[in-house]
């Protein structure tokens, strides 16, 4: 062995062996809590989930088969999102069926289980029956009155005016020129919407686009006079006081 050299003795382990081997425990210890956190996440996180199915009101139970049609639209629509966004949970036409039954109440089973009918296989053929039986037992007539007596409330916004006019008219299954129509016809600010159509020859989603403009700017129109009327009155006021006060004056100065 020449002279200086250092030989290292094969059991000795140098610092950086030692830090890479704290180093390696303290990155396995941090893992297995990294892992521990996640599961423990998990099972928080599924102890709060909400059982879907609560997110869908129970059908009425005895509604008019005009309130019953109005209902189904949006409750089927939520019902189906529901199936979509839950696909392991509903994964099968006889597990949808039985959601519908079971929340769709006595009118919705009393529909299905029509000893004159065969019960449905799948929940498309359910649905389709469904709506048969309340386009079969629709008043042609009625509907039309119903429909043409829709108007804006004065406190009502165009948005949901616009919105009660749409969902009737699903009901109803009227088309999108009926709608159009209606919602003109029936606006506070129809000479406006008329005028706004008849340009453009507006779809349904520009006319509720422009009616919801035409409404935030006439609601500040309204803001701005009633400042201005209020300045006004006060200006008023300010010159009547004044007079009084002068009148006041010279009186005194009389005397």
């Amino acid at each position: 062995m020449s002279a200086g050299r250092y030989v290292r003795n094969p059991d000795e382990r140098s610092s950086d062996d030692d830090s890479e081997s704290v180093s390696s425990e303290e990155n396995e210890t941090l893992t297995e809590k990294t892992a521990k956190n996640k599961s423990k996440e998990g099972y928080e996180m599924s102890s709060l989930r909400i059982n879907p199915l609560m997110l869908i009101d129970q059908f009425p139970e005895d509604p008019t088969m005009e309130i019953a049609r109005e209902f189904w639209i949006d409750w089927i629509a939520m019902l189906k999102r529901i199936f979509k966004l839950n696909p392991k949970a509903f994964n099968s036409d006889e597990m949808q069926i039985t959601v519908l039954i079971t929340r769709g109440g006595a009118f919705l089973r009393n529909i299905l289980f029509n000893a004159k009918y065969v019960f449905p296989k799948s929940f498309d053929e359910a649905v389709e029956r469904i709506e048969q039986v309340f386009k079969v037992n629709s008043n042609h007539l009625a509907d039309e009155t119903n429909f043409g007596a829709l108007r804006q409330e004065e406190d009502e916004s165009f948005q949901r005016y616009s919105d009660r006019v749409r969902k009737k008219a699903r009901a109803f299954g009227f088309e999108e020129k009926r709608v159009i129509a209606k919602i003109t016809q029936g606006a506070k600010q129809k000479e406006k919407l008329m005028d706004f159509g008849i340009r453009g020859k507006a779809s349904l989603v520009e006319l509720i686009g422009y009616g919801n403009q035409l409404e935030v700017l006439t609601r500040g129109k309204k803001i701005e006079t009633e400042k201005d009327n209020l300045l006004t009155s006060e200006v008023k006021g300010i010159r009547v006081g004044s007079a009084k006060r002068f009148r006041s004056y010279e009186r005194q100065m009389k005397h």
